[in-house]
């Protein structure tokens, strides 16, 4: 069973973290393609979002985009 969601789950993982925001990559996998939610996904603090069913391909993309994000702030 579901304990929280992951808005949730990213407002405490901030909240309670002992590194700065700046050296904590989240992203939502989610089954919605609905561009709102993409926007709430950013809003909340996620860096990205990936599409269900998982595409590997994509997935790849998503991960290597903010490994050069967060390589290029240090």
């Amino acid at each position: 069973m579901l304990v929280m969601g992951g808005f949730e789950a990213t407002t405490q993982i901030y909240a309670s973290a002992k590194y700065p925001q700046q050296f904590i990559s989240i992203r939502m996998v989610t089954a919605s393609v609905f561009d709102e939610n993409k926007i709430i996904t950013i809003f909340s603090g996620m860096d990205d979002f990936v599409n269900k069913p998982v595409n590997l391909k994509n997935l790849e993309e998503v991960i290597a985009k903010h490994i050069l994000v967060k390589s290029t702030l240090n």
